[in-house]
């Protein structure tokens, strides 16, 4: 009868130790265990261009093969490509990591008329899948540092150059949309960034 006795207590002790081993176990994996630890490079400062081709980006018959000049646009709608240091290129800028991101949209005009505006807007991703608006800019030519969520040039060929007020955030990668006034596409738009890290 002892025996039978001391024997149930070990059985039950070992099935509720087995037990919390595996909710211990499956705990970690459900409930905020770090599931990829990327390193991150330090002193290193990078450029990146947005709206490429599934060709390098250069210059050609003085036109920016680069550039976009429809009505809406979005970085990451482009044809994948290796670029000459062997990295693919998916039209978006991976800045995890970063100290400092600075993004700079660009409006040319593709006509005489250039009426028209672009509205340029960053987006950010935790893992170059799923994507959010990026509503804290910080406009170079301002000196109160008011947030905004997009960069506006009107009527004009100008730049605008911006910060991305990372104070309280930590992104993996960002990416940049344009969109022309829908009635009058009469411009080429241009968006690229440098980071530093």
């Amino acid at each position: 009868m002892q025996y039978t006795l001391k024997r149930n207590w070990i059985l039950a002790a070992s099935v509720l130790l087995v037990g919390l081993a595996i909710l211990i176990v499956y705990s970690r994996l459900t409930l905020g265990s770090i599931t990829k630890d990327d390193p991150v490079e330090t002193n290193r400062f990078q450029n990146y261009t947005f709206f490429a081709t599934s060709t390098n980006q250069v210059v050609s018959n003085g036109l920016l093969n680069y550039a976009t000049s429809t009505a809406s646009a979005t970085s990451t709608s482009i044809n994948s490509y290796t670029d000459s240091s062997g990295r693919v290129d998916n039209g978006y800028f991976v800045v995890k990591g970063a100290k400092r991101v600075e993004v700079y949209f660009g409006r040319g005009t593709a006509s005489s008329t250039n009426n028209g505006s672009s509205f340029f807007f960053v987006q950010t991703s935790p893992n170059g899948t799923d994507w959010y608006n990026f509503g804290k800019l910080i406009l170079a030519s301002t000196t109160n540092q008011t947030l905004l969520s997009n960069g506006n040039i009107s009527v004009s060929t100008s730049t605008i150059q911006a910060s991305l007020n990372l104070d309280f955030d930590s992104v993996y990668a960002i990416r940049c949309i344009v969109t022309q006034s829908a009635l009058l596409v009469d411009g080429t738009n241009t968006c690229s960034a440098s980071a530093d890290w």
